[in-house]
């Protein structure tokens, strides 16, 4: 009875360490919450944004939820500030927030996509600083607000992590 006891607590940790171990997330993970400021007279609003890069360290990229981008459509991204998470990424990741927009007509469709932070997200994720970015206008190479259009879609990217799971936030400070 023992032995056999022994053989199924055997079993049971096996496959605990199994899917513990290499259970490793498969896609690119985050979690989004908006709030509001809360300051005497204000409408800004904070996107926090909790993201985790995946088991091979990549991070391909993350849509921020449509529902969020309806509500805050109209209103102005004023600062980009990322910091490390509890697993902490390679000093310097770079992240690119990317704005596609499609436009179709019966004559043609026309797809157009930019850095919303036009380089600006060059070395902005860290392992041990909090950092921030303006966004940038993409025709006049200028730091300036950016408009945030409904009949956008905006996609998170970041590179040069070579940490497993490393886990980042982004906040995104946000005015009318």
């Amino acid at each position: 009875m023992k032995k056999l006891l022994s053989i199924i607590m055997s079993i049971i940790c096996c496959v605990f360490l199994a899917t513990s171990v290499l259970a490793l997330p498969a896609a690119d993970t985050c979690e989004e919450h908006l709030y509001p400021m809360n300051r005497s007279g204000s409408k800004e609003q904070v996107l926090l944004i909790y993201c985790q890069f995946k088991g091979d360290a990549s991070f391909t990229g993350y849509a921020i939820s449509s529902a969020n981008i309806e509500s805050l459509g109209g209103k102005y991204i004023y600062n980009v500030i990322a910091s490390e998470g509890a697993t902490t990424p390679t000093s310097d990741s770079d992240l690119t927030i990317i704005a596609s927009m499609s436009n179709t007509s019966p004559i043609y469709t026309n797809t157009m996509s930019y850095d919303i932070l036009g380089g600006n997200g060059t070395d902005l994720i860290d392992d041990a600083d909090t950092r921030s970015a303006l966004t940038q206008n993409f025709t006049m190479d200028l730091n300036q607000y950016h408009l945030i259009d409904r009949m956008n879609t905006y996609t998170i990217n970041a590179t040069n992590n070579s940490v497993n799971n490393a886990t980042f936030m982004l906040k995104f400070i946000i005015d009318e």
